[in-house]
């Protein structure tokens, strides 16, 4: 990440923090289901100050300075349709040191996989040697980015069998905390078969090979009863059914 203050012909660079955000990006967002109330909280941590190097940028000794921020204004971009975002702080401006959420809800009306992005802007100042206090003379943007959150909106009808894999079938079976499946596979392949609640939290999740032709496996469920979803992945792969237990 870099920070810019360019104020009489000074140049600074170099900011760093830690996690801001929980879950963080790679972590990704919960899935969830067409047609079906979805809530996730994004926990903002919002540093309030940080460390500058301008050693290399017209200040005549090596300096590490501290900027004060005094907000950060976040907003989200890339959400499925039907589903919008929240903030604790009004107008999401978060005070620097402060805490709060954001909140990611509705019913989304579109399904498939979604890239969901924060972006920021910061506001602040720095103490600058032989300047004084300086602040920043227009809000930095990018500082506090957080880009690439994945969530996946499943439908719970399931979608047109087009590919490698048809015929998917769920089946009760006598083992507690499990189904049976049964598909048939036009080659041999690798799926990843993952059952979920109604509301997207993932229950179980299995990797299976099929050899051509029909197949029945054992997925596990785990002992939650009620409505779940299972979906059925890989390559050309895309299959979901639900069922209750």
């Amino acid at each position: 990440m870099r920070l810019t203050l360019l104020s009489t012909m000074t140049l600074f660079t170099g900011l760093c923090y830690g996690q801001m955000y929980d879950p963080s990006a790679s972590q990704g967002l919960p899935n969830g289901m067409l047609g079906q109330s979805y809530n996730a909280t994004i926990d903002v941590t919002v540093p309030a100050t940080t460390t500058v190097n301008v050693a290399d940028f017209g200040i005549p000794f090596p300096a590490e300075i501290t900027a004060q921020i005094s907000t950060v204004t976040l907003s989200v971009a890339g959400l499925p349709a039907g589903i919008t975002y929240s903030c604790s702080a009004g107008g999401c401006a978060f005070a620097g040191g402060s805490t709060g959420t954001i909140t990611i809800s509705g019913t989304p009306t579109a399904s498939g996989s979604f890239t969901v992005d924060i972006t920021s802007l910061t506001d602040g100042s720095a103490d600058v040697p032989t300047l004084g206090v300086t602040p920043f003379p227009q809000p930095v943007p990018n500082l506090f980015d957080e880009p690439g959150y994945a969530m996946q909106v499943y439908n719970p009808n399931g979608i047109a069998e087009v590919g490698p894999v048809s015929g998917l079938t769920v089946m009760e079976s006598n083992v507690p905390g499990t189904i049976t499946i049964e598909m048939s596979a036009a080659r041999p392949m690798t799926v990843v078969a993952r059952v979920m609640d109604i509301q997207g939290k993932l229950a179980a999740t299995q990797e299976i090979t099929l050899a051509e032709g029909v197949n029945r496996v054992m997925v596990p469920t785990g002992y939650t009863s009620g409505v779940h979803v299972l979906t059925l992945q890989g390559e050309e792969v895309n299959l979901v059914r639900r069922f209750v237990k």
